[in-house]
This record gives C-alpha cells, sequence and structure tokens, in this order.
C-alpha cells in the first residue's frame, strides 16, 4: 500500500520515513543536503496523507513539505524524548519488523511517523476500512487518500464515503460522455485543446524528471551502504584474534552482530533495488505516453500552420 504517513526529520541531514496506514509498506530514506526537490523526488510515488515531525511545534522546512505534497500537517502533543523514540521504534518493529534505522535521525523520523499513527490515524483507518469492506466497494490508491484527507479535516467518515462515491460516480458519467475516438483527421476542436496538451507535455517531462532525480537519490545512497558494508566486513574480520583457534568469546559475538547489520543492509539495498526497477518501468510508460502526446501535439500545429498558409 503506498497511502499513508511520512515523518520528516529535518536539518544538514534529512531523514524522511513513510508509514502505509496498514503498516505494510515502510521506507526510509536519510542523506546530507537534501533538497525540498529531492524529498518530493522520493515521495512522488507515495499518497502522503499526513506529515508529522519530533517537535510540538514543527520548523517552516516541515510546513513547507506538507505544503508541497498536499498532506496535512499534525504535530505531535508534545516534543518526543530519546526514550520514547526508542518505545515507539520497538513497538513498531513488533508489527512489522521489515525495515532497518541507520541512524538517530531515522530513528526520528520513523518513531514520529508511527506515534502520528497511533494518535490521529489508527482508528480513523480501521474505521473506514471496516465500512468500505462491509458497502464491498473497490477504491484504487488515490480514492484512499482522497477519503482520508478528507475525513483529517474533521469530515465524518460516512460523509466522506458518500463524497467520493458521488464523485466516481459524477466521472465516470463525464468519461461515457467524452469518450475519446481517434480520427483521421484534425476538427477545429481539436485545435482548441493545443494549450491542453501542451499542459500535459510539460507535467509529463516534469514527472520524468522527478523519477530521474528520483532514481539518482537511491543509487547514490545504495553505493553509501556498500561503503557501510565494506566497513562493517573489515570491522568484523579484524574481531578475530590471530590464533583462530583460541577466538575470543566477546569478539566472536560482537562479530556476529555485524555480520547480521551486513545481511540487514543487504537486504536494505535489495529492497532499494525493487524500488528503482519499479520507477523504470514507470519512466518507459512515461516516456511512451509523452511519445503519443508529442506527436498529437506535432499533427496539430501541422494542421494550425497547413490552415494559416491556406488563409493568406
Amino acid at each position: 500500500m503506498k497511502v499513508g504517513i511520512v515523518g520528516y526529520d529535518p536539518g544538514t541531514t534529512k531523514a524522511i520515513a513513510f508509514l502505509s496506514l496498514d503498516l505494510s509498506n515502510i521506507f526510509i530514506f536519510s542523506a546530507r543536503h537534501l533538497s525540498e526537490a529531492d524529498i518530493l523526488s522520493l515521495l512522488s510515488d507515495y499518497y502522503v496523507v499526513a506529515l508529522t515531525t519530533d517537535k510540538k511545534t514543527p520548523p517552516q522546512a516541515v510546513k513547507n513539505i506538507a505544503t508541497s505534497l498536499g498532506a496535512k500537517l499534525l504535530s505531535p502533543r508534545y516534543d518526543i524524548d530519546l526514550s520514547s523514540k526508542r518505545k515507539l521504534i520497538g513497538e513498531l518493529a513488533s508489527l512489522n519488523n521489515n525495515f532497518i534505522v541507520s541512524n538517530q535521525h531515522e530513528i526520528d523520523a520513523l518513531s514520529s511517523a508511527f506515534l502520528c499513527y497511533k494518535s490521529f490515524i489508527k482508528k480513523k483507518y480501521i474505521k473506514l476500512n471496516n465500512l468500505i469492506e462491509n458497502e464491498k466497494i473497490k477504491l484504487c490508491e488515490k480514492d484512499i487518500f482522497s477519503i482520508f484527507r478528507e475525513i483529517l479535516d474533521s469530515t465524518n467518515i460516512k460523509v466522506a464515503l458518500m463524497h467520493l462515491k458521488s464523485n466516481l460516480a459524477s466521472k465516470n458519467k463525464t468519461k461515457t460522455q467524452k469518450s475519446v475516438v481517434l480520427k483521421n483527421t484534425i476538427t477545429t476542436s481539436d485545435i482548441k485543446d493545443i494549450s491542453n496538451n501542451k499542459k500535459i507535455l510539460n507535467k509529463l517531462n516534469y514527472e520524468l524528471r522527478v523519477r530521474d532525480r528520483a532514481i539518482n537519490l537511491l543509487k547514490e545512497h545504495i553505493k553509501f551502504l556498500r561503503m557501510r558494508i565494506n566497513s562493517k566486513t573489515s570491522h568484523a574480520t579484524n574481531r578475530y584474534v590471530k590464533d583462530n583457534s583460541h577466538l575470543n568469546n566477546m569478539a566472536s559475538k560482537q562479530t556476529s552482530q555485524l555480520l547480521l547489520k551486513i545481511k540487514n543492509l543487504n537486504k536494505q539495498i535489495d529492497e532499494l533495488f525493487d524500488i528503482i526497477r519499479d520507477k523504470d518501468k514507470e519512466i518507459a510508460k512515461l516516456r511512451e505516453e509523452l511519445s503519443k502526446y508529442r506527436a498529437v501535439y506535432r499533427a496539430i500545429l501541422s494542421y494550425k500552420n497547413a490552415r494559416k498558409r491556406a488563409s493568406r
């Protein structure tokens, strides 16, 4: 599931932690000097209903990201202390242990996201999910995002669901009325749509740039993780005393812990590669769609120019 909450830890080293509404999907990323555009690129495949941080009074940087994502800004009732953060991470791990936190910044981001889930999201999501199941409604992730954003703006859950069903019915009716039929000739109404096609082209180009940037960031993070693996592997090797027959018990235990960390880091790298593969597929689809719109755009321009020449 790609609908959820993001915990954000601003600063020189920034960290983001995405937590899906059903807790099945956890994505964590941190790096130095991440720009706002970088963060939006990394979250471009997610529907973020709420953004939070570990401070009762969120910094302006957090507010800016929330606005850019179209997410509800939700703050904790108190500044989250270190002890509470550790407890929150432990509690989350008991529900879904398929994540690794590499530094304090990631702990700050993930713990704030989970506290937000417990404080503001959990009860509403369970109630909404039960309602959807009882009424046997099939909703896509975009629909779930829309309805949950409305719920977080203090709309009653049943009313929000009724609004969504009404909007979906209206959209289906509009689609039926405005079904697109491919034609051999371009009409005057097609020419009027040229500005719309240009907007679509610009939007597709922007989405391609966003996804390319996200892939580059993920690849850089993979390099960083591999450096950590090499460092830990070297450290683990040095834990052995020169005479392997008289291995120190303490060193052996620490070596085992390091090897486990290396295994977890390799798992994180595999998960990042899965994300990159998904983004590559999306980019291929976008390029195909972009190519089609460019062809239509060129045809409309050609037709428009031909009419201008004919009128002279």
